[in-house]
């Protein structure tokens, strides 16, 4: 397939200091520097009012100047809610965005339609399928997908055929390269767009006058390179460097400095780098000290503090300086974050061994809770944690570990590793602990309710109750005056409260179940034994939650 020659229009809808003449001098100029493809998206607007703004500028450029074999590559799956984006990844959604662009490019047909963004809150293979049912009715003739790691690649193939990835490439961004893309892509046929080439528009500044040489070292390495201008002559500058060879020994040190080429072992094994590697709340740090006291050097960022980049520095310091047993314990969830670590072992003749552990939500955020209650003997809330944080960086809220699972690439053996070994997370049993304790959500405490409440607790006591409650709009005082109201056995006389009254929406506490921040300062508090106790909830969360803390549990 021949290697069209890109050009990026974004900027010209989305500054405010483009108007629509100089626009379309821009486009043009392109055109006529050998542009064969035009990259835009609805999204490319200032705001929602002005949606598929940028298409629209294309298809009154290409009418006033007509110009056989452009091809136009839009997208579906951002949208504008303000000045903001959002992904919107719903079949219903990419298909009315389709719409929308076939109407503003004046085309019954797109040459290739791309997934913006990735949507957290819908499955990949939803999006993907809308995909292909497009594909399918002929309104699109190829799809791809923006923004995406291996594993969302290989998702998506499962229900379209991907005919092209766009992603930041560039020598200040090698991720895609170091993450794998890129060699992912070239190995199964599929075309790979590198959108901002010089790094954004503050770095661009920093890199002028190279712009047409990053254009063709992108080339050279069979990338197609999608870069912006506001102004003709840059326009033209940028869109004819593709026809032009790039000299050697720069194409290999522009490689070298983003990782496009990784080091390669020369000799045996002189020794081992340990990565552990897993989500907040994992048990990273337990494990790393087990290899700190058999003798490894331990490199962690948390308490070292400064930036994955400078800790990858030291260790090529010290490996250099002939140290060969190392263990690091940082997330390390994305590929592109391991490279570095597995070229400081392939320069150095170390093998790089991965220790995983993956371990479910529910855990890591009781894990999570278990450990702010260590350090504080409290469940800091919203407030106290971004405070905790300035000097903390095991102070965070849910949205902190909701990011890293969505984050997370699982260890490949094609990444380099000498050995990969998938440790599983097991809760262990609080054997210091004698009390027995019952946990009820005030909604089992409704007069409805109070049938089935009797029958579950029976003649069962406990030593110890706990009244839980997430109520946004309630207070302790008026929540403790329901619990009188509904006229409970004795037992219940002595029942502390334990409420949360954080908003509805995204997380933003420890303490709104299915997190345990309400239940896990009073189990140890009253040396609750998890295993002696009974929580009676009324929603798949308070479920959720007794499971992971060990205790029964019993809907009502």
């Amino acid at each position: 397939m021949t290697l069209p020659v890109a050009f990026g229009c974004m900027r010209l809808s989305t500054d405010p200091s483009v108007d629509e003449a100089r626009a379309l001098e821009v486009v043009w100029a392109a055109i006529d520097a050998g542009a064969t493809l035009l990259d835009t998206a609805p999204s490319y607007a200032v705001d929602e009012a002005h949606t598929h703004a940028n298409e629209r500028l294309i298809a009154s450029a290409l009418a006033r100047r007509p110009k056989a074999g452009i091809e136009i590559a839009t997208k579906a799956g951002l949208v504008r809610e303000g000045r903001d984006w959002r992904p919107d990844g719903r079949a219903k959604a990419i298909r009315a965005s389709c719409d929308g662009s076939l109407r503003a490019l004046g085309r019954d047909r797109i040459d290739l339609l791309l997934l913006h963004a990735v949507d957290p809150k819908t499955p990949l293979a939803t999006s993907a399928r809308a995909l292909r049912d497009l594909q399918r009715s002929g309104v699109v003739e190829r799809v791809g997908l923006c923004n995406v790691n291996v594993e969302q690649i290989e998702e998506a193939r499962r229900f379209v055929e991907v005919a092209a990835v766009q992603v930041a490439i560039g020598p200040s961004d090698g991720s895609a390269f170091l993450g794998g893309v890129v060699r992912h892509c070239v190995e199964n046929g599929i075309r790979v767009f590198a959108h901002s080439p010089f790094g954004g528009p503050k770095r661009a500044k920093q890199l002028a006058g190279r712009h047409g040489e990053i254009v063709s070292w992108l080339r050279s390495l069979e990338i197609v390179a999608v870069p912006g201008a506001t102004q003709v002559a840059h326009a033209r500058e940028v869109t004819a460097a593709a026809w032009h060879p790039i000299d050697a020994d720069r194409r290999e040190a522009l490689s070298l400095r983003c990782g496009a080429v990784r080091p390669q072992r020369r000799g045996p094994s002189r020794g081992e780098i340990v990565m552990v590697m897993g989500i907040q709340g994992a048990g990273k740090s337990t494990t790393a000290a087990a290899f700190e006291s058999a003798g490894y050097a331990r490199l962690n960022r948390d308490a070292r503090g400064g930036t994955l980049a400078a800790l990858n520095a030291e260790l090529e310091r010290r490996a250099a300086a002939g140290e060969t047993r190392f263990v690091l314990d940082n997330a390390y969830l994305t590929r592109a974050s391991r490279a570095p670590v597995v070229d400081v072992g392939a320069r150095h003749d170390l093998d790089v061994r991965c220790i995983w552990l993956p371990i479910g939500a529910d855990d890591a955020q009781c894990n999570v809770v278990e450990r702010l209650f260590a350090r504080y003997r409290r469940v800091p809330d919203q407030q106290e944690l971004r405070a905790l944080a300035k000097h903390d960086p095991q102070a965070f809220g849910p949205s902190t570990l909701g990011t890293a699972l969505r984050t997370l690439e699982a260890p490949s053996a094609d990444e380099g590793f000498s050995a990969i070994e998938r440790r599983s997370f097991v809760r262990g049993a609080a054997l210091d602990r004698d009390a027995s304790g019952l946990v009820v959500d005030i909604q089992s405490l409704a007069p409805s309710k109070r049938a089935a409440l009797d029958a579950v607790l029976g003649e069962r006591c406990f030593d110890r109750t706990l009244v839980i409650a997430w109520d946004p709009a309630g207070d302790e005082g008026a929540l403790r005056a329901r619990v009188a109201l509904a006229g409970l056995p004795t037992t219940f006389d002595a029942a502390r409260m334990a409420l949360c009254a954080h908003g509805a929406g995204p997380p933003t506490c420890w303490c709104r179940p299915p997190s345990p921040g309400l239940i896990v300062p009073w189990l140890h508090g009253e040396r609750i034994d998890p295993r002696a106790s009974l929580l009676v909830g009324s929603q798949i969360a308070h479920e959720r939650m007794a499971a992971v803390l060990g205790l029964a549990y019993a809907r009502v």
